[in-house]
């Protein structure tokens, strides 16, 4: 047996053994202080594991044109592919009638301003990015393997949402 482990376990045993003989509980509770113990790999478990960790789930998800980078609730680990298809129309303008898109967003209207999520992507396109990576274009419908594991967050392409209207319709799939 290893020297170094032999002290540490006198002290358990002692401590045990102290224990466990009749006689008066302390008053104040004994403090032991072991050596540090030599350098072992940890191994980690996760705290839960699915029970199907293979299965598919489906999500489906309204974002109000009005909100910027909403929370979908729901979450991807490294390595899921996460399949995305959109519906709907929105209005990116207070109603004008050149604002009106569906998910692909608008292809005449380009957003170039540096606050656009989505730089050189139409106005009103569905956007989306894993918590605080990189945004990226969804339209009516993508597909990615994650990178990073997190919540995703969707948009739509567009520097001021508080005069858009309307609502994309998401179904996510993440397997």
């Amino acid at each position: 047996m290893n020297q170094k482990m032999v002290f540490p376990i006198l002290v358990l045993f002692a401590a045990l053994l102290a224990c466990s003989l009749p006689g008066s509980a302390p008053a104040e509770p004994t403090v032991i202080a072991l050596p540090p113990t030599p350098n072992l790999p940890i191994v980690a478990s996760p705290i839960s594991q699915p029970q199907n960790p293979s299965a598919e789930s489906t999500f489906t998800v309204k974002l109000p044109a009005s909100a910027c980078w909403m929370d979908s609730n729901v979450t991807v680990s490294i390595g899921q592919v996460v399949s995305i298809t959109a519906t709907g129309t929105i209005n990116t303008w207070a109603g004008n009638d050149i604002s009106f898109n569906d998910p692909n967003g608008q292809s005449e209207n380009i957003c170039l301003d540096a606050k656009c999520p989505l730089i050189n992507a139409g106005y009103g396109t569905l956007v989306g990015r894993v918590e605080d990576q990189q945004p990226f274009r969804v339209g009516e419908t993508t597909e990615f393997t994650a990178q990073k594991s997190g919540r995703l967050l969707f948009t739509v392409n567009d520097w001021e949402c508080t005069d858009n209207s309307g609502e994309f319709d998401l179904v996510i799939t993440v397997k």
